[in-house]
Formats: structure tokens, C-alpha cells, sequence
């Protein structure tokens, strides 16, 4: 319950305090295994993805609201100090930005507006190769999905599609008004509305 893990972090962060004191370091951080701590260095330079929300905006929309916004399109985000995006070579509907844009970009009204969606491109990699397989009449089942973004991103590929989308998962009610208010600022409630249905497993 709560209280429980209350009372466990308030352990943990002691054990973390008296740690860190004996191994007279400024902070946690310090005292992480240096290959840890490359891992995170190196995460810290990989580049952003982020998917196109078609269903509020087109992609030549998206090219030309950023190119107003200073951001040059090339064919590659190596030019890490540059204002620039690229379009991913798998998936037509993802970009990539340098990661030192993140404070920049999050700020813009794209992304506050849910046109453009921060995610890894293994989630927008894995929707794109379930609907190039799909006919167009094929229903979808979705398990472990991990992300509601993934669903929103699944649902607005197959929006000309007669397919039903199946989530599997454990689903209290009291999320459900979430997922709906998620949808709604996505611009997909009315699409998810007819196709989505959520499995709901009590375990």
C-alpha cells in the first residue's frame, strides 16, 4: 500500500544518504559504476524522435511551421550544434532532432499541442510494420503496449482501415477518463471512439 512505500523510500534515500557519505562523494552520480555512468553519457548525446500526429496535421504542415521556427531540414542530424531536423529513413511520419534541442523544442507549439509526439522510434517502428501488413479489414490486438501514445499511433495509421484495435491490459476505471482526455488533446478521440476497445484483465 501507500504507506509501505512510503516507508521504503524513506529507507531507501537513508541507505542512499550513508552511502554517499562513505564514499565522500557530491552526490549519488559519483558513485555510480563508470560503466553506468558512460551509459548515461552516451544516452544523453542520442538524438530525439518524434512521430507526426496526421491526424491534426500534415507532415508538409509540420516541415514548413518548424522552418519558421529557425529549424533547417536535412538529411541527417549529425550537425549537432545546428537548429535542424531530419525525416527517418523507415517510418514517413517520424523526425529527428539533435538531443540538445529537447529545452527548445518542448516549448514549441507543436509538440504542446500534441502534432508532434516525443517517443522512441522502436514504438513508431513496430506501428508502422503491423500496418504494413494489414489488410484492410484485419482487426488488431496490442499487448504490452507500455505507452498510450502507441495506441493513439496505431489508431491514427489505420484511420482509413475498417479495423479494430484490441488493447490488452489491466485497466482500472478510474484511468479511463485519463485515456479519454488523452485522446481528446490528440485530436483521435472520435476515430478511437469506434474502434478502440479496451480488454480489461482482473487479476
Amino acid at each position: 500500500n501507500e504507506f509501505s512505500v512510503s516507508s521504503f523510500k524513506t529507507k531507501l534515500a537513508a541507505a542512499l544518504a550513508r552511502c554517499r557519505i562513505k564514499h565522500d562523494a557530491l552526490s549519488i552520480y559519483h558513485i555510480l559504476p563508470e560503466t553506468v555512468r558512460k551509459q548515461e553519457q552516451r544516452a544523453s548525446t542520442l538524438p530525439l524522435y518524434a512521430w507526426i500526429n496526421t491526424g491534426k496535421i500534415s507532415p508538409e504542415e509540420v516541415y514548413s511551421n518548424l522552418r519558421r521556427k529557425g529549424y533547417n531540414k536535412v538529411k541527417s542530424v549529425l550537425h549537432l550544434e545546428d537548429k535542424v531536423f531530419a525525416v527517418d529513413q523507415h517510418c514517413y511520419d517520424v523526425l529527428i532532432f539533435p538531443s540538445h534541442l529537447k529545452k527548445d523544442l518542448v516549448n514549441i507549439d507543436l509538440f504542446k499541442e500534441y502534432k508532434l509526439i516525443f517517443q522512441d522510434k522502436s514504438r513508431s517502428l513496430a506501428v508502422h510494420s503491423v500496418k504494413a501488413l494489414l489488410n484492410m479489414d484485419d482487426d488488431i490486438l496490442m499487448v504490452n503496449t507500455g505507452s498510450w501514445y502507441t495506441v493513439a499511433h496505431m489508431s491514427i495509421l489505420t484511420n482509413n482501415n475498417t479495423s479494430k484495435i484490441f488493447v490488452c491490459g489491466i485497466q482500472s476505471q478510474d484511468k479511463d477518463p485519463e485515456l479519454q482526455k488523452l485522446f481528446t488533446k490528440m485530436g483521435c478521440q472520435s476515430m478511437c471512439k469506434y474502434y478502440l476497445m479496451i480488454i480489461v484483465l482482473n487479476i
